[in-house]
């Protein structure tokens, strides 16, 4: 048994009390991205991405079974005896199964956490308790020697989180009247991190309660002198409160502790704001959102659960193309606004010319903020930093990003102050990252289609046929971009009825062409998830326009393909979330759904294939599903048997 895991410092592991060799630096990257997710299943998808970033070799799948391998043999010296239990197999990826106190960096979370929670309650002084602890657990910077993505971004996140809670603690002194023991630490603290407001605050309340008050207002001088230097600013709302209070004399000096350790008066939080006018981007909410209610309280729910911890939660909303993230995105960043004072930021990351580099994003951020345009450099993480420490003066922002296209494209545009939230929009499953959870969004249920369609047409639905409304939902499959266009086409053609518009779209030649409306266009937003596979993904998904129903089992897709073993391109389309998976059936094969739309736009490509490829998939789906037939019903085995396939040719399982 594993007895911990360090990160907070060299990667450490020890296995019954002894260290043990972790390997290459690369194999400790695994391990990282495994400790920081513990008894959570982190996709191979998400493991190739913190190692290699957006240029894994070709045989980056294989590399990986050689670090999991490596670290199985280390960390349960006997697993080859029986299936690994502390690093099993887990749903397409590994789960790290071990507790978190066993993890330092885990436990420095849970214990950051119980402090805030402590210190909300008025308890400072188990609250102190509970902040030393948690940062004696640091024995160096985070990650040391760990090479990757992911442990790049860990690192600055963790040394955030780190920092923040040596704010916390040097707060939590002052409310206890123990601000003499304080002025040390903040007299370094402010000299390493001079931008740092909230350092400033507390050395000037530290100082001025020892009687210092000289020096106090000094601290606020050199704050002001340095800021207007390097940022081209003046300081902040707090810091000036601050310095007002001192220079009036109203802070009491040499305030102490009351007996019987009974705080001394309360000391003011100096959550910092770069500006007394918050940036709000956020786009208008869509008037007629519908439905998404259980969607809606989970997310909302899972934003407050993270409230209590010490991170910076990562809300990942990720669906087919259609599926109204961005409206959902939006419509619940509007209702928590007023929980995130900070502001909030918005950016759409993939947008008609193509994705947005993260430097372009950050920019924009920047100068919103009124940081002026000498200041901003022209490097991807000397703008992230920027972003990130000021967003520190902030405290309390919310971030939407909208469409994200890769993880490289993601990581610099998060936050790393406690506090700040982000809810992300994205065409695939492989968003997650430590701390963040996955909301899959499929189409609307029935009664919220027909209710979309009522609330865009108004008069038009309420006083039309229901039974023609109910044939329009389904024509449109459900999907809330479908129905978005389509009710938009029966306003802007008040002359066309219900009834013939739904007939019309029935037709699956069609409905694609009927699916536009201005800038909205069904078949431009799933060119889109086309254009982002690779060339086999992009073969397999148009083959699947052959078929004539929408679910179907694994075995199909290997028929179609003409291969045996088809996991990789199936799983490609399911992190795209162009395939969805329905479970196992009674034959044990899995089997998936590709909604009618897809397929109408799976059809259209099938131009783009040789006609000769179409026929011998079509050829070989016959032969398999005749084979299948003749092993699962007694007509078929009359069958003539040059319809018969080698069935070892094509599994699917």
């Amino acid at each position: 048994m594993v007895a911990s895991i360090r990160l907070l410092g060299n990667v450490v592991a020890w296995n019954e009390g002894q260290e043990v060799g972790l390997g290459s630096p690369k194999q400790r990257a695994v391990l990282c991205a495994l400790a920081m997710r513990a008894n959570e299943t982190v996709d191979r998808e998400t493991l190739i991405d913190a190692i290699w970033g957006d240029s894994p070799p070709i045989n980056a799948v294989s590399s990986l079974y050689s670090y999991i391998s490596g670290l199985r043999q280390v960390l349960e010296p006997n697993h080859a005896q029986r299936a690994s239990r502390i690093l099993p197999a887990s749903r397409g990826g590994y789960l790290l199964d071990l507790a978190r106190e066993r993890i330092d960096a885990l436990r420095f979370s849970d214990l950051c956490g119980r402090a805030r929670r402590l210190s909300e309650a008025g308890d400072h002084a188990h609250a102190l308790s509970a902040i030393e602890q948690s940062l004696a657990l640091w024995q160096g910077t985070a990650l040391a020697g760990v090479a990757g993505p992911f442990a790049e971004i860990e690192r600055a996140r963790l040394g955030e989180l780190r920092l923040t809670a040596t704010e916390d603690r040097l707060e939590l002194l002052l409310h206890l009247g123990r601000h003499h023991d304080g002025v040390a630490d903040l007299c370094g603290l402010v000299r390493e991190f001079p931008l740092r407001e909230r350092l400033r605050c507390l050395l000037m309340l530290a100082l001025y309660r020892g009687g210092r008050q000289a020096e106090a207002l000094d601290v606020f001088s050199d704050a002001r002198r340095t800021l207007i230097e390097e940022l081209g600013i003046e300081p902040g709302y707090e810091l000036r409160r601050c310095h007002q209070e001192v220079l009036a004399g109203s802070l009491q000096p040499g305030a102490t502790a009351a007996a019987d350790g009974v705080p001394a008066s309360p000391v003011s939080l100096c959550e910092v704001s770069f500006c007394e006018s918050p940036v709000r981007q956020l786009p208008s909410a869509t008037p007629d959102f519908t439905g998404r209610l259980a969607e809606r309280a989970k997310i909302i729910e899972l934003l407050d659960q993270a409230r209590t911890g010490s991170g910076v939660p990562i809300i990942v909303i990720a669906g087919a193309p259609g599926t109204g993230k961005t409206e959902l995105a939006l419509n619940v960043a509007h209702e928590l606004r007023d929980r995130y004072p900070g502001g909030q930021f918005y950016a759409e990351l993939r947008g008609p010319a193509g994705s947005r580099r993260p430097e372009d994003v950050l920019y924009s951020w920047l100068r919103s903020m009124g940081v002026p345009e000498n200041m901003i450099s022209a490097g991807l993480f000397e703008r992230a930093a920027l972003f990130r420490s000021w967003l520190a003066l902030r405290r309390g922002t919310l971030i939407v990003l909208d469409d994200v296209t890769s993880m490289a494209q993601l990581r610099p545009l998060l936050p790393g102050t406690v506090g700040d939230a982000v809810i992300v929009t994205a065409g695939t499953r492989l968003m997650t990252l430590a701390g963040s959870r996955t909301l899959m969004l499929d189409v609307l249920p029935p009664s919220d289609a027909i209710t979309m369609i009522e609330k865009i047409t108004g008069e038009q639905a309420a006083t039309g046929d229901r039974t023609a409304t109910t044939e329009l939902a389904h024509a449109c499959g459900y999907l809330p971009l479908a129905l978005r266009i389509a009710g938009a086409r029966l306003v802007d053609r008040p002359d066309l009825s219900l009834s013939a518009f739904a007939k019309a779209l029935a037709a699956a030649e069609t409905r694609l062409d009927l699916l536009e409306a201005g800038d909205l266009s069904v078949r431009g937003s799933l060119a889109k998830s086309y254009d982002a596979l690779g060339p086999a993904q992009q073969h397999a998904f148009r083959l699947l326009g052959l078929l004539q129903r929408d679910d179907f089992a694994s075995w199909v897709i290997a028929a179609l393909l003409g291969k045996r073993h088809v996991d990789d391109v199936i799983d490609a389309l399911v992190n795209m979330c162009i395939l969805i998976p329905l479970g196992i059936d009674e034959e044990g094969y899995r089997r998936y759904s590709l909604h009618s739309l897809l397929r109408d736009y799976a059809r259209e490509r099938l131009k783009d294939a040789p006609a000769e490829d179409l026929e011998h998939a079509t050829d070989r789906m016959l032969a398999t599903w005749v084979d299948h037939a003749r092993r699962t019903q007694s007509w078929a085995r009359r069958l003539p048997d040059r319809l018969r396939t080698d069935p070892t040719m094509v599994s699917g399982r």
